[in-house]
C-alpha cells in the first residue's frame, strides 16, 4: 500500500467569487481591499485598527476612531464600490509578505467584540504576478 500526504486546496477556482458574498483580499504592497459587504460587517468604519494573532496567523480589523495615532484610515478605491486600507506599515512590523501575489481571504469571520477575523493560513492566490 502507497502513503499518501495530500494537501487539500483551501482556495476555489478562479473565478468563482460570488458577487453579493464578503470580499477581503491583500496585496504584495500590503493594501487591504474590502468589498462593500466585508466594509458593512465592519459598520462601515472610516478608520480602522490593525492586530494580528502571530500564534494563528490571523490579521483582526476593528473599526477606530479616526483620530487615534493607531488608525489606518480606510479610503474609497477608485473605480469601485469597495475600500481600502494601505497597511504596508503593519505587514512589515509583523514579517507579512505575499511575494509577487494578491491573496483573497477564505476565512472571514466576526468575533462576539467586533473584530472582524482574516485567517492568512488559507489565503488564496488570486494574481499571477510578474508576467
Amino acid at each position: 500500500m502507497m502513503i499518501k500526504h495530500w494537501t487539500k486546496f483551501p482556495g476555489r477556482p478562479h473565478g468563482r467569487f460570488r458577487s453579493d458574498g464578503v470580499r477581503v483580499t491583500i496585496n504584495k504592497k500590503g493594501i487591504l481591499y474590502m468589498n462593500q459587504k466585508a466594509w458593512a460587517l465592519l459598520g462601515h468604519p472610516r478608520a480602522a485598527e490593525l492586530m494580528f494573532d502571530k500564534s494563528r496567523s490571523v490579521i483582526g480589523i476593528m473599526p477606530a476612531n479616526p483620530d487615534k495615532l493607531e488608525a489606518f484610515p480606510v479610503k474609497d478605491k477608485t473605480g469601485t464600490k469597495g475600500k481600502q486600507i494601505f497597511a504596508s506599515a503593519f505587514c512589515m512590523h509583523f514579517g507579512i509578505s505575499l511575494g509577487r501575489s494578491t491573496g483573497q481571504f477564505n476565512e472571514i469571520e466576526m468575533d462576539k467584540d467586533g473584530v472582524m477575523n482574516l485567517t492568512l493560513t488559507t489565503l488564496s492566490a488570486i494574481s499571477r504576478g510578474a508576467r
